[in-house]
Parts: C-alpha cells; sequence; structure tokens
C-alpha cells in the first residue's frame, strides 16, 4: 500500500511538471522568428560582348577568350548577335564553347533591324537563353556552295561529269553534317528540333515574333537590360549544373576586341586580302626593276605578309592563290624581258582568275553564310586596269633601254664615227673620235683627215674602216 501511494505520488509530481512548463514551452515556440536566409549579395556581373558582321577566326576568338575568362570569374555572359554569317570551322568552335560553358551564355539578337543569318542560327541556338529584339529575324542556314548541279545529258566528258559527281556526293555529306551538328544542338537546348532542321534543308527564316512562338527562341526583349531583367530567377542548365540567374540590376561590363582580333576581324574582308596581295606585288616589281629603291620592298613585303594573315582566316581556294603569284611573277619577268607589254597583260589576265578562283571553289562547301566569301567584281576589274596603267609604262622604258644604242663602253664606240689624224695601216695610226685621239688600225689602208667608222676595239686600239662616200 505504501509503493501505490509512493508511485500515484510521482505520477502526481509529473503531471504538474507538465501543467506548468508546457504552456510556457508553446508560447516561446510560438513566439521564435525564423531564422532569416543569408545575403546573397549583389548579383555577379554580366560581361557583354559584341558579334557583329562575318564570323571567321578573329570573331571566334574573341568570343572563346572572354567566355573563359567569363567562366573564371563566375559571371554570365550576354552576346549582342547581328551577322549574316561565316565559316563552319569558325562556328563549331563557338558552338563547342557554349556547350561547354560553366556560365549562363545568353543571346540577344538585336537591335531592330538585326539578324541571326545562317551561322547566327547555330550560335542563337546553342545559348542557355535566347531572346530577340522586334523586328528582327532569323534563319536560312543552309550551307553555302552546295548547289552543284546534276550533269546534263550532253555532257560527253567522263572526266568532268566524275567530277560533278564527287562535287554531289560532297555536298550531300557536308549538308548532313550540318543538319545532324543543328538538331544535337536544338535537342540539348530544348528548342524546335523541326525548325531547326528546315533552316537549314529549306533556308527557312522567320520574324522574332515567330520564333517565340515556335520556340525557337525564349523571349522578346527591347533592350539587352530588358532582357537581364526578364530572365531573372531563372534555372538553366551548364556544364558545371543548374544555376540560377541573378542578372537584375546586375552590372554591366562591356568588353570589345583586342589589338590582335581586330586585325584578324579586320583582315577578314576578302576584297582587302586581295588588294594587299597586289599591292605586294607591285612593291616587289618596283625593287626588281629599280634595285636599291629599298621603299617598295618594304612596303609590298609588309602587304604581302597582311595579305597571308587574312588568307589564314579565310577560306581560299589555292588555285587562285597560284594564278596571284602567277601574275606577280609576269610582272617582274616584265622588268628583264622585253615582251613589248605581253607579259604585263598576262598578268592583269592572271591576277583576274586568281581573284574569281581565290574564294571560290570546292573549297568552299560547308560555309553556312549569307556573306559572300569572294572578291567584288568592281574591286578585280578596278585593280587589273590600274596594275596595267602602272606596269606598261615601266615596261616600255625598260624595253626602250633595251633597244637603245649603248652610249659607253665597248658598245657605246662600235659604229661611231672618226677622223683619221694620220695614215691608218694595219700596224699603226691614230684617230679623233669624241674629243679623243685614240690608237687605230685598219686591214686596208686609209688616207689622212678621212673619215672612219669604228669596227671595234680591243684594249685601247680601234679597229676601224673608211666610211663609205
Amino acid at each position: 500500500m505504501r509503493r501505490l501511494r509512493g508511485t500515484w505520488g510521482a505520477v502526481r509530481l509529473r503531471a504538474w511538471f507538465l501543467l506548468l512548463f508546457i504552456p510556457g514551452l508553446i508560447a516561446s515556440a510560438g513566439s521564435a522568428e525564423p531564422t532569416p536566409a543569408p545575403d546573397p549579395g549583389p548579383p555577379p556581373p554580366v560581361v557583354k560582348l559584341h558579334l557583329e558582321g562575318g564570323i571567321f577566326a578573329g570573331t571566334a576568338d574573341y568570343l572563346i577568350e572572354n567566355i573563359h575568362k567569363a567562366e573564371r570569374a563566375g559571371s554570365p555572359v550576354l552576346i549582342e548577335l547581328d551577322t549574316p554569317g561565316g565559316a563552319l570551322d569558325a562556328t563549331r568552335d563557338i558552338v563547342k564553347v557554349f556547350l561547354g560553358a560553366d556560365v549562363p551564355i545568353l543571346v540577344w539578337v538585336g537591335p531592330a533591324g538585326a539578324r541571326a543569318g545562317s551561322a547566327g542560327v547555330f550560335i542563337t541556338m546553342a545559348s542557355h537563353v535566347a531572346a530577340m529584339a522586334p523586328g528582327t529575324n532569323i534563319g536560312a542556314a543552309h550551307p553555302v556552295g552546295l548547289g552543284v548541279g546534276a550533269p546534263g545529258g550532253d555532257d560527253r566528258d567522263d572526266a568532268n561529269r566524275q567530277s560533278k559527281n564527287d562535287q554531289e556526293v560532297m555536298a550531300q555529306k557536308v549538308e548532313n553534317d550540318t543538319l545532324a551538328f543543328i538538331e544535337s544542338i536544338a535537342k540539348l537546348r530544348h528548342r524546335n528540333v523541326e525548325w531547326a532542321l528546315s533552316a537549314v534543308r529549306d533556308s527557312v527564316s522567320i520574324t522574332s515574333d515567330t520564333a517565340v512562338e515556335l520556340n525557337v527562341v525564349d523571349m522578346l526583349a527591347r533592350t539587352p537590360e530588358a532582357f537581364l531583367d526578364a530572365v531573372d530567377g531563372r534555372t538553366v542548365e551548364t556544364a558545371s549544373g543548374e544555376q540560377v540567374l541573378r542578372t537584375r540590376g546586375a552590372a554591366i561590363q562591356e568588353v570589345g576586341m583586342s589589338l590582335r582580333q581586330k586585325t584578324l576581324a579586320f583582315l577578314g574582308n576578302p576584297n582587302l586580302v586581295y588588294v594587299l596581295f597586289v599591292i605586294g606585288m607591285l612593291g616587289i616589281y618596283m625593287e626588281m626593276s629599280h634595285p636599291g629603291a629599298i621603299v617598295p620592298a618594304v612596303v609590298g613585303g609588309v602587304a604581302i605578309i597582311l595579305a597571308l594573315t587574312g588568307l589564314s582566316v579565310l577560306p581560299y581556294n589555292a588555285s587562285g592563290l597560284i594564278f596571284l603569284i602567277l601574275a606577280g611573277v609576269c610582272f617582274v619577268a616584265e622588268a628583264y624581258v622585253t615582251s613589248f607589254g605581253l607579259l604585263s597583260v598576262a598578268g592583269a589576265a592572271s591576277l583576274v582568275l586568281g581573284a574569281i578562283l581565290l574564294f571560290d571553289g570546292p573549297e568552299n562547301l560547308g560555309e553556312f553564310s549569307a556573306l559572300e566569301v569572294s572578291v567584288s567584281p568592281s574591286v578585280y576589274i578596278t585593280v587589273a586596269v590600274l596594275s596595267l596603267a602602272f606596269v606598261l609604262p615601266i615596261a616600255y622604258l625598260v624595253a626602250r633601254s633595251h633597244l637603245r644604242k649603248p652610249v659607253s663602253g665597248r658598245e657605246g664606240l662600235r659604229g661611231e664615227e672618226g677622223k683619221a689624224l694620220e695614215e691608218i695601216s694595219a700596224d699603226r695610226g691614230r684617230v679623233f673620235l669624241h674629243g679623243e685621239y685614240w690608237e687605230a688600225r685598219s686591214a686596208e689602208p686609209i688616207p689622212a683627215g678621212r673619215a672612219v667608222i669604228v669596227d671595234d676595239i680591243h684594249g685601247l686600239v680601234l679597229k676601224v674602216k673608211p666610211k663609205p662616200e
């Protein structure tokens, strides 16, 4: 009985304890404030790059280098894009970096009137988030240079027919490879695969409004700042994992091209490369025809180096380059061979053929660009005419100097007229010639005072003959 009382007392003590302390615990729990989330701080700055004009090696180097810098800084990249297209290799390099980037890549096609043509389609669709300004367009990504017609029924040249067939096969390979390329990008970025394939296969192009409706790009944005505000809070999948964009109110750091990249982009102009090459050849021609001038050789050498640098970033045809070199050989040979201008004309013709072939041939298959990589006809015709106007006068002077009778030395004395000062025989005699007294010999006797003609010279003795009366 005593044990039951003790147990009952312990139970009552615990009950009183719970009655006294549980309300306090409940009150304290209700009044506790939630722990505030840590302040993430200001958003990281956004690196802004500009992609305008043709896409070649200099452009690719500019984008790739600054994307890698942004990765090290942990900053998202915003690319303002307006391009007609460019080179296949450069575009593949850019897309490869986009797909493997550890930071978000944002592409804005703008401002109004801009386009993402040809290669620009691949770059836009490879971004994590893409937007277009109203009044812009995207599309027409079919590789140029693939319009190789089928051999006609009247073509009886088997070798030529085989060459056309080979070009058709190559064109089909390039198109299939390009289709697979755009399809893989569209699937990875969850964009409209069917439209992407039609842009390559059928050169389809659409406006910005339609691009948003068809899930080609993500949104419309009038300005880059509006684009950054609109994507704030969006989650994107980068190479290093998912990231939430914090771009509202972020500082924008615009990064331009370095001097080297600007030089490469500047030299990526086919017309400029051609003109530099011609200037280089004419400079060397001037130095060869007037040795010791120095300046033409230096200018020509620098121009050729710049032209070769430009060729390194452009898809060129070796046969066109050979014709340009042949033109230079013809011009230089004109300084040594009396061709009466024929070599100069051949050089000008080689300049025209070289310009036509330099950026036009099977080697260009696979460039998806609305930007025509070729030398303008007005440029190469003007250059050929000016080259002739520059070379022909010099060729005329060279030919005239070759045909002109020498005025000094052994050749200059032959055929000259003098006067016998005394009787001239096979053993002795003197003549007066060019204001000088000369020893002279003659196979037939010549009386003193008779006019003589120099037939040859041996050392300081003239061999003469009487001038016909």
